[in-house]
């Protein structure tokens, strides 16, 4: 296994044109509370161990408003089962019913002996404001 540093854009089906408040005003329009309870109840069922390879290998999830107030972009770093655990039981359901749009715009593979030291590293770096973030994810674009 290994590492990822993903980025996704997110944007809303259900109200494409609407400007939202902040990222927790778009998610609570968005977060289908099925699917959120389906997913909670096949991590305790299932054998998964989500909690112990966050605490393992690091983890990162950064959202942000983007300046339209009509997209979330979403940094990622996470062990590679992570992602695809997220994806098949959070972001495709969400897909599917077309509430979601979700387009990975950036991924790239890190060993998975290095990505505590990169969570360690980004999560100083992500301390900074909105606006620096945003201009950072403008150079990489």
């Amino acid at each position: 296994m290994q590492g990822q540093v993903k980025l996704f854009k997110i944007t809303s089906k259900k109200f494409p044109d609407k400007e939202w408040d902040s990222i927790n005003h778009f998610y609570s329009h968005h977060e289908d509370r099925q699917i959120v309870k389906d997913e909670k109840k096949y991590r305790k069922d299932s054998n998964f161990k989500y909690s112990e390879f966050i605490k393992a290998t690091g983890y990162i999830n950064r959202p942000i408003l983007s300046k339209d107030k009509k997209t979330i972009v979403k940094l990622i770093v996470a062990d590679q089962r992570i992602h695809e655990y997220t994806h098949k039981n959070y972001d495709q359901p969400h897909i599917d019913k077309g509430i979601l749009e979700i387009k990975e715009i950036f991924s790239i593979d890190v060993k998975l002996t290095k990505l505590n030291q990169l969570v360690d590293f980004l999560e100083k770096f992500l301390d900074t404001s909105d606006d620096e973030w945003e201009k950072f994810l403008q150079q990489i674009k």
